[in-house]
């Protein structure tokens, strides 16, 4: 496995990302954007012209500073941090650091309440043709992935309840 210099990945068996939320210890995650990895958004923070930006930044989190690599054209930001919450540990104490779409997933993880009311009033946007109109086959695919997209807030909800993550800083660059 390659070794991002940050520190390392998120990984489903990590012990020691369960060791910290065991241990209430801080938990630093980036999340990078659009076609770019943990390295290639934020590789410069520890080889930066400021002396010291990356000590002061990763100072408080005794070695718990952690990328998130997720696809970021063949997956939603949804199915993102669906991806990213099952991995996290029940109860971590996690800061984030986003950039670009990496906000979005960071967004969903920090969302205070996903109620009934809002999941059922979900819906996408129609594609219209040149002439205002949507297309029998585009509004049933639309709706169905609309319908799919329900499903998976719903399972956001249920493991943001069930795993209680405490976001202690959020912060989004870009």
């Amino acid at each position: 496995r390659q070794q991002l210099q940050v520190e390392d990945r998120i990984a489903a068996d990590d012990n020691r990302l369960q060791q910290a939320a065991d241990e209430k210890q801080p938990i630093l995650l980036f999340i990078h954007g659009t076609a770019s990895s943990t390295l290639g958004s934020y590789g410069s923070l520890r080889e930066g012209n400021d002396e010291g930006c990356w000590d002061n930044l990763t100072r408080d989190f005794a070695g718990h500073v952690y990328g998130f690599e997720h696809r970021t054209f063949s997956e939603s930001p949804l199915e993102n941090a669906l991806q990213l919450a099952r991995t996290l540990p029940k109860g971590a104490n996690i800061s984030l650091i986003t950039h670009s779409r990496g906000g979005l997933v960071g967004d969903l993880l920090c969302i205070g309440e996903i109620t009934d009311d809002m999941i059922s009033r979900y819906q996408r946007k129609p594609v219209l043709d040149r002439y205002g109109q949507e297309s029998d086959e585009n509004r049933r695919l639309r709706e169905a992935v609309a319908q799919q997209e329900r499903e998976q807030l719903k399972e956001l909800r249920n493991l943001l309840e069930s795993k209680q993550f405490t976001i202690r800083r959020y912060m989004r660059v870009a």
